[in-house]
């Protein structure tokens, strides 16, 4: 399968944010060529291809956040053609590069507020080759509005 591209603020692959949960399914059935069906622990969440995606939907039912985890039966994905599932640093520094003041690395989570990208858990266990270099447990993208509601809970809104 050709690997799906991460971009900010639009999606991951044919998923799209602002699209609806039958929106994004049929898509992802569309180039996977096979029904795609989900579960989650609520109305607004889906957790796609034994919970390789994540996808979180707003209260209108809008898709509000991606999120890709490294699993061995997953879809590849990558971010300016660094793999998701590869080194974490190189995929952080791109990432970084986008934001008007790039933060310094840190391997347990990071918010990007400018592109709207989140990275969580850079660890060896992550790394499909067997713990060769740190990769990150999930990298999501999402909306201004959930960057709004994010920050919203940081401040403790």
């Amino acid at each position: 399968m050709t690997p799906l591209p991460l971009q900010p603020l639009v999606g991951v692959g044919p998923l799209r944010l602002g699209a609806t949960r039958e929106a994004n399914r049929a898509a992802l059935a569309a180039v996977l060529g096979r029904e795609v069906g989900g579960g989650g622990t609520g109305p607004g969440l889906d957790a796609l291809l034994g919970g390789a995606l994540e996808l979180e939907y707003d209260d209108e039912g809008l898709c509000a956040f991606i999120g890709v985890s490294p699993t061995a039966d997953g879809p590849r994905v990558t971010f300016q053609g660094l793999d998701l599932a590869g080194p974490a640093e190189p995929l952080f520094a791109a990432v970084a590069a986008l934001e008007p003041s790039p933060p310094a690395f840190t391997p347990s989570q990071q918010l990007f507020p400018t592109s709207v990208v989140t990275l969580w858990e850079a660890h060896p266990r992550f790394d499909l080759g067997g713990g060769r270099w740190p990769a990150w447990g999930q990298v999501g993208v999402g909306t201004r509005a959930y960057l709004a509601g994010l920050l919203a809970i940081s401040a403790g809104a």
